[in-house]
């Protein structure tokens, strides 16, 4: 092996690795089981159709609203979340809503930056916008690991 290829070995094996368990949390993790995961995806796809500011909910609320199609960062946690006897499959058991809704968010004040990647792909209609955009919310910690 060259000097290029030895120092560049290292770098390019733990992106790889980095990768690799990213794609396996995401697997693993079921659709808006993530962390806030549903109100990020929410904004990220607020932000890619030109909506940088919500309504706010009420005047001391954290909460924005947004008018969306009604598929982003589906499904909604509702039936599982903060209830540890309820498996997650239970939000496969619910229709994908079509048409438009009003979806919230309490990321609106957060950077774009990190939403921006994610809510591109919102654009992509139904279940797989929502699986791309997933993965695209991943890949923002490897790209800046790597």
């Amino acid at each position: 092996m060259t000097g290029i290829a030895r120092r560049l070995g290292s770098p390019i094996v733990i992106v790889l690795a980095v990768a690799t368990i990213g794609l396996f949390w995401i697997m693993a993790t079921p659709p808006s089981a993530g962390p806030d995961e549903q109100s990020h995806i929410v904004r990220g796809a607020a932000l890619v159709r030109g909506m940088l500011d919500g309504e706010q909910l009420e005047e001391d609320s954290t909460f924005y609203y947004f008018e969306l199609p009604a598929e982003v960062g589906f499904p909604a946690p509702n039936c599982f979340a903060f209830q540890p006897d309820v498996p997650a499959t239970c939000a496969t058991s619910v229709e994908v809503p079509s048409g438009d809704a009003i979806l919230f968010t309490r990321s609106s004040d957060y950077p774009i930056w990190g939403h921006l990647l994610p809510g591109f792909g919102t654009l992509v209609p139904g279940e797989t916008g929502n699986t791309l955009a997933r993965f695209l919310d991943g890949l923002i910690p490897v790209l800046l690991i790597g």
